[in-house]
């Protein structure tokens, strides 16, 4: 299935008039990578987005289109966990991992936002 970010570069390459396969030297990847990452099965290479502005110029609007397709599409967030204790780890992975009844997903929700650190 296309992601947002995968509707956002063929946009891009049809405007262009340019092919995947000269898209994909772009990027510096295969035609297949590039199929693999707008499709959803490959992470977005960190590296994509200032090659993306800068090889097609885009304008500051664009440049928001693009980190906002990024944003909706990427399917992993890096969090350092360095500093995090183990029960606060617990309650991470307790969310992310688990299917939490909904109401009990909503109540947590509530004692969280209730317990924010002004």
């Amino acid at each position: 299935m296309l992601t947002e970010f995968g509707k956002f570069l063929r946009i891009l390459r049809i405007s262009r008039n340019q092919s995947a396969k000269q898209m994909s030297d772009v990027l510096g990847v295969s035609n297949s990578y590039l199929s693999a990452v707008e499709n959803g099965k490959r992470n977005i290479p960190p590296s994509w987005e200032e090659i993306i502005v800068r090889e097609y110029g885009l304008d500051d609007s664009a440049k928001q289109e693009l980190r906002e397709a990024i944003s909706r599409s990427s399917m992993k967030i890096n969090v350092d966990l360095s500093n995090v204790t183990d029960k606060k780890k617990e309650l991470l992975y307790t969310v992310i991992k688990e299917d939490l009844d909904e109401e009990v997903f909503e109540k947590l929700c509530e004692v969280i936002k209730a317990n924010k650190k002004k």
